[in-house]
């Protein structure tokens, strides 16, 4: 075989680098590149690229290309996307391997769903620390941080349940707890100065609150049909809305029907009075605002 050495090949005007139109065949440890850099073929139908007397890229048999470090993509195509998964008649597929075992898939497929596939649970993390679990039945676990809902209206659906007969909702959409100040009532009578208070939960469209009032001297509450409280944190159901309260002084109580009006609340079934000199009235109720 012959052989050809030389320190520089150019083309025939000796103004740059020469066409080979037959190709050319590089056998043994290929072709140096520059400083440092190399192109050769260790195996049959096998290509790599090298840097630093070492494996980057390599162009398998079947047309794989493995880095052997990672993979860098840099620069913003024309068709704004760095990298192209295309896989005809399956989808996109890309697979992740631990130490060369295959047990994560992301995928895709003609209609532009988006799968994430794991053979064991999937985890997500920020900053460093896991923050939601899915684990291999589907539970899904947040680890630190809060369900945020981002759209007023919105919530969980519990459409997959089963449903009565008057079904007309099943949207968990609002949870809130706080407190309330409840303000005198014309059905009141006050020896002193008034205070009071109170705390409250709301569930979707019902509200439950706890509250008390107080005279400095005395109050009392007339057994019949009177106002009692105004400052309910939430109006009432539109026309009204039919309740039970009780009150409690001391170890006794009373319970008894009621009514309400956006945000006020009457008796109206009460048949005893209540009253208190050193001490509180207290009471609770559950109404809905739907």
């Amino acid at each position: 075989m012959s052989k050809v050495r030389a320190d520089r090949y150019t083309n025939r005007a000796d103004d740059g680098a020469p066409t080979f139109s037959q190709g050319v065949n590089v056998v043994g440890s290929g072709v140096s590149i520059g400083i440092g850099a190399s192109v050769y073929s260790p195996a049959n139908n096998k290509l790599v690229l090298g840097t630093a007397n070492s494996e980057r890229v390599s162009i398998g048999t079947d047309g794989s290309i493995t880095a052997s470090d990672r993979l860098g993509i840099q620069g913003a195509p024309a068709s704004n996307y760095g990298l192209k998964v295309n896989a005809p008649g399956s989808g996109g597929h890309i697979q992740l391997a631990w130490n060369g075992t295959a047990n994560a898939y992301l995928n895709s497929d003609s209609s532009g769903k988006i799968y994430f596939e794991s053979t064991d649970s999937m985890i997500l993390k920020t900053g460093n620390a896991e923050r939601v679990t899915i684990d291999t039945s589907g539970n899904m676990t947040l680890n630190t941080g809060n369900l945020v809902i981002g759209t007023a209206g919105k919530g969980i659906d519990f459409s997959a349940t089963g449903d009565a007969g008057g079904m007309t909702s099943e949207l968990l959409d609002d949870y809130e707890e706080g407190t309330w100040t409840p303000t005198q009532g014309g059905g009141i009578t006050l020896v002193g100065t008034f205070s009071s208070g109170g705390d409250y939960i709301k569930i979707g469209s019902l509200v439950h609150l706890t509250g008390w009032i107080q005279g400095s001297t005395s109050i009392a509450i007339s057994a019949g049909a009177s106002s009692l409280s105004g400052g309910l944190p939430f109006n009432i159901k539109a026309g009204g809305d039919e309740m039970r309260y009780d009150f409690i002084v001391g170890s006794g109580g009373v319970t008894g029907g009621g009514y309400a009006w956006n945000t006020s609340f009457y008796t109206y079934s009460m048949t005893t009075n209540i009253s208190a000199t050193s001490e509180k009235i207290h009471f609770q109720l559950t109404y809905s605002v739907l």
